[in-house]
């Protein structure tokens, strides 16, 4: 579980803002849809608040680590996994074509323009899961 120390500043339903000091691991988080970093070194989080804190109380929040692991697959691996797809397309469809003079530059076109749907479907993909629960971080207790 990843977990961060925050106050909270806002509650509203059965969530609420909490500020957190932005530590290293938030340098390259994955889950930067769910914060909504300042300038500075704070940030506000939107967290789940399951166990009522209050406002100007210090809590405690965590992130599950597959969710960390999920985010992070989707946003860095999938798109290299794809731009490679498109560039192996675009090489065979070059030989193919019997353009293999510019292959390399039709195996760079190609995966490009793959990226561009695979970024939109990650997209919408993102919004869907935004709503999910089990995506969101969570007051874990109050200290």
């Amino acid at each position: 579980m990843i977990e961060e120390e925050g106050i909270v500043i806002q509650t509203f339903d059965d969530k609420a803002k909490v500020k957190t000091i932005r530590s290293s691991a938030c340098e390259g988080c994955a889950s930067a849809s769910f914060c909504h970093p300042e300038k500075g070194t704070e940030m506000i989080m939107e967290v789940v608040n399951n166990i009522h804190a209050k406002v100007g109380e210090r809590v405690k929040i965590g992130l599950k680590p597959g969710v960390y692991l999920k985010a992070s697959f989707l946003v860095y691996m999938v798109p290299i996994i794809i731009f490679i797809i498109g560039a192996i397309i675009g090489k065979e469809l070059a030989v193919y074509i019997s353009y293999s003079k510019d292959s390399d530059l039709f195996a760079i076109i190609t995966g490009v323009i793959l990226l561009i749907p695979t970024f939109i479907a990650m997209r919408l993909y993102n919004r869907k899961i935004e709503k999910d629960r089990t995506y969101q971080p969570v007051i874990l207790e109050v200290m």
